[in-house]
């Protein structure tokens, strides 16, 4: 996740052919050619550690700028799949084939809700701290849509609560006729919006 040509998403380094089944012999070679001594697989493991954290300290511009892609691709409404595919779910479940059904919708709502849900008690804070730990978690590595499932129960529940902020918050800028609370109330869902729905696929890093 860390290695100079990363981007954010699942993608082979040079030295691998593209077999998930011999992923990790490929690395524990490519270690043990690296350090001149045939490694076992936890060495391997905390070889490759100790690269990316070499790789993080000679060039630290270039991973803020990594990380931040990450934490948009997290919230980004591209179902980027490795073994899982959002289509393949899709065949299987209804309600899935609905085109404005995915995680750009919970992701959206969720963001743009924010603010209300935040202030609305320890546990809804609990949830978003629970949705913060598991991103700089996925962060690490490199983002894909199953990766962010576990996610996706604390989402909709703060996605559902933002909705119910917002109708409140739209209902008060009604009563009080005033277009700068209607701005307020509908701010942060037009900017999460955004956000959600950028073409980071399209965008060079």
């Amino acid at each position: 996740g860390h290695w100079r040509g990363a981007d954010g998403i699942f993608g082979p380094v040079p030295f691998e052919q593209g077999s998930l089944q011999r992923q990790e012999e490929e690395y524990r070679r490519e270690a043990s050619k690296r350090s001149g001594r045939l490694l076992t697989s936890s060495e391997s493991s905390r070889f490759w550690f100790r690269e990316g954290v070499r790789e993080i300290v000679a060039t630290p511009v270039r991973w803020v700028w990594l990380e931040i892609r990450k934490a948009l691709l997290f919230w980004n409404r591209e179902e980027l799949a490795i073994n899982l595919d959002y289509r393949f779910a899709s065949e299987r479940v209804a309600w899935l084939w609905w085109p404005w059904v995915g995680f750009g919708l919970v992701g959206a709502a969720a963001l743009g809700g924010l603010r209300s849900t935040w202030s609305a008690g320890p546990g809804f804070r609990l949830l978003w701290g629970y949705a913060g730990a598991y991103m700089a978690a996925v962060m690490m590595a490199f983002m894909a849509a199953e990766y962010r499932y576990p996610a996706v129960p604390a989402l909709g529940l703060l996605a559902a609560a933002g909705a119910v902020g917002l109708a409140r918050a739209l209902k008060a800028s009604e009563a009080s006729a005033g277009l700068p609370a209607v701005a307020g109330a509908l701010g942060p869902w037009i900017i999460a919006a955004i956000l959600v729905w950028l073409p980071l696929m399209r965008m060079k890093r």
